[in-house]
């Protein structure tokens, strides 16, 4: 069983998950995330990278 780094949900193991590398800093995690956290995050980090190549074309 693994569990989901987000909501702390449980689940069969790794076939049902989403695996990401999250860093703190310097320090590089493999989060684990159930089906419905992964796709939130996945949505997160899309819209946050869009976000970054909006402010890069704005300089």
């Amino acid at each position: 069983m693994a569990k989901c780094s987000y909501c702390s949900v449980e689940f069969p193991d790794d076939k049902f998950g989403f695996k990401m590398e999250i860093y703190e800093g310097d320090t590089k995690k493999i989060a684990l995330f159930c089906k419905k956290c992964g796709l939130r995050m996945k949505e997160e980090l899309k819209r946050k990278t869009q976000q970054v190549r909006k402010e890069k074309e704005k300089l």
